[in-house]
């Protein structure tokens, strides 16, 4: 089977999401988006990019504000690959996709990962905004099949209007063949907290440094923050007089696989940010299939990422005292006990989250839809 994915911008690394399912199905596959990057020599899929770079003369952003003259030319790229399926990723930027599945009677699904959806559900005050609300109802009635990747976006798309007979829940899952415990058990001289993801008011960054510091005289702990984002200064100055928070900065996937196993304790503090939420949270996957225990806020589809009392706790979103109400419950605990629940938290991404069996669910989808 020949399979088309399509995305407006993608640069791999940091997102994976767009070809992982590719790497590991056994379809003929491409990446066709408008402006492409691709830096790990490990994805095999090729990259067809509508906006030329120049031999890497024209930098990525400066490529972006080409887009809209090459719309016509992706749909056209699309179209004389000849493919079996499209799979958009995002419902913004899709006309592409949806013009060359409409012209040449091909099937397509998209696969919806929250900001698209929040986009639509929010009244237009811009042109861009009107613009992004179009592609998304072209790309959504276009589609046989939407993808949201949670239950709370699947019904957050049927509020933004996307018929109810279409959505089917898709998790993406992560690769449990990458994301494996360490090989030895990890002993920290004081337990480790860790966060990977945006040091942003969005992650719930101010929350998890006045959780950290709510307990640190109780319960002595080292807090690793991993990431970039806009509060980066804030925690420095945090740090300087709370000494148990250190920030790691940005990491490779190797790295971040490392910074997963040493923890005793993954966090998502995740917030709601305007309309927005956490619409999965993959980064909780990735730990727990580390073997770590994690604490997620109730916040969107992020407590559909593990099973709450089993594999981790959940807290209330924006609520330092409740974030370190659970936390004082994880660092009670056992060494063994939270080697326990971290066990049943790679169980569980293993038999419910993992990528294989989002690619053999993904592999249902496209031969329905190319049956006939």
């Amino acid at each position: 089977m020949r399979v088309a994915y399509t995305v407006g911008i993608s640069k791999c690394p940091p997102t994976y999401f767009t070809v992982q399912h590719a790497e590991l199905m056994d379809n003929d596959a491409a990446l066709f988006g408008l402006v492409l990057e691709k830096h790990d020599a490990s994805i095999s899929i090729p990259f067809k990019a509508a906006v030329p770079s120049i031999g890497g003369r024209l930098p990525f952003r400066m490529r972006e504000y080409l887009e809209p003259a090459f719309l016509p030319h992706l749909s056209n790229m699309i179209r004389r690959w000849h493919p079996d399926i499209i799979h958009q990723h995002f419902g913004v930027w899709s006309r592409p996709a949806a013009r060359a599945a409409r012209k040449s009677g091909i099937p397509m699904v998209v696969t919806l990962h929250g900001f698209d959806v929040f986009l639509r559900l929010a009244p237009p005050s811009t042109l861009m905004q009107r613009w992004h609300h179009l592609n998304f109802d072209t790309a959504t009635s276009t589609a046989a099949k939407v993808l949201p990747v949670s239950k709370f976006l699947a019904d957050k798309a049927a509020q933004a209007g996307v018929k109810k007979k279409k959505i089917h829940v898709h998790y993406q899952g992560i690769n449990t063949d990458f994301f494996t415990p360490p090989s030895q058990p990890v002993e920290n001289e004081v337990p480790t907290i860790l966060h990977v993801g945006a040091i942003s008011e969005a992650k719930g960054i101010p929350r998890l440094l006045a959780a950290s510091a709510l307990i640190e005289d109780e319960f002595p702990h080292q807090l690793q923050l991993v990431g970039a984002g806009p509060l980066v200064g804030f925690v420095k100055d945090f740090a300087r007089s709370h000494p148990q928070v250190h920030y790691l900065g940005s990491q490779s996937r190797l790295g971040v696989r490392e910074a997963m196993r040493a923890a005793d304790i993954f966090v998502l503090a995740t917030e709601k940010n305007g309309n927005r939420e956490e619409a999965a949270g993959l980064v909780t996957l990735e730990a727990q299939a580390c073997a770590t225990p994690v604490l997620v806020n109730r916040s969107g589809g992020a407590p559909e990422m593990l099973v709450d009392g089993e594999t981790g706790l959940t807290a209330q979103r924006g609520n330092a005292s409740d974030m370190a109400a659970q936390l004082r419950v994880l660092l009670s605990m056992s060494a063994a006990e939270r080697a326990d629940m971290g066990t049943r938290g790679r169980n569980f991404v293993v038999k419910e989250r993992s990528l294989a069996r989002s690619c053999a669910q993904l592999e249902e989808i496209y031969q329905a839809l190319t049956a006939n």
